[in-house]
């Protein structure tokens, strides 16, 4: 069991971190937890915007069966205003009506879930985990640590798949720091994940980040 494990929280870009916590007995839930990060280079700003109108109904639109985006960051979010598929073409299976009923519910979480967040990024224990199949989230991780410098207290951990990891903690500045695994699960199956790539990074990073 890994110690302390309740210092990592998600960023994304997908859920396959949240799989792996909730393997681990983790079900604590957060914004990002089961959230589709469209451009983790795109946090910084989102962050820095302090989430100002996320999750705004007349930016939302269909995304998959049960999924919206949020048009303004990039962010898509599971959710019970249910679509269809018309030809390619996802469309609200309901009314605007009954949409606005669900989504007046789904909002108070999104806004019980920013709150959380918001609380975290001024946690000095709280280890953000981010990371993107493509490898190519660098730069955005980089951006984030300098905004939680001057704003926050949190870390970052920006995680890279390589064929050759040895799972060690590079420190690249005081709010970022760097792991690599060997594999991360492919996004349609994102609970299919390097089991001991995440155990062994995290067991270091607890060793390794204060």
């Amino acid at each position: 069991m890994i110690t302390d494990i309740e210092r990592f929280e998600s960023l994304g870009d997908n859920c396959e971190f949240g799989f792996f916590l909730r393997d681990k007995g983790i079900e604590t839930s957060s914004l990002f937890r089961w959230t589709l990060t469209h451009d983790i280079n795109n946090l910084e700003y989102i962050f820095s915007k302090n989430f100002e109108d996320l999750y705004l109904f007349e930016n939302l639109e269909p995304a998959w069966q049960n999924m919206v985006l949020d048009k303004k960051y990039g962010l898509s979010f599971h959710t019970e205003m249910y679509s269809v598929n018309n030809e390619g073409i996802w469309e609200w299976e309901f009314d605007a009506e009954e949409n606005l009923k669900i989504y007046s519910k789904e909002k108070e979480k999104i806004k019980y879930f920013l709150e959380k967040l918001r609380r975290s990024i001024m946690d000095d224990k709280k280890i953000f985990i981010l990371k993107s199949n493509d490898n190519n989230g660098y730069q955005g991780a980089l951006a984030l640590s300098t905004y939680l410098e001057k704003n926050g207290r949190a870390k970052v951990l920006y995680v890279r798949s390589s064929e050759n990891p040895d799972y060690s903690i590079t420190k690249i500045n005081n709010h970022l720091y760097l792991a690599n695994i060997d594999r991360f699960a492919p996004y349609d199956r994102a609970n299919d994940y390097s089991n001991e790539g995440w155990t062994s990074i995290l067991t270091n990073a607890i060793n390794e980040i204060n």
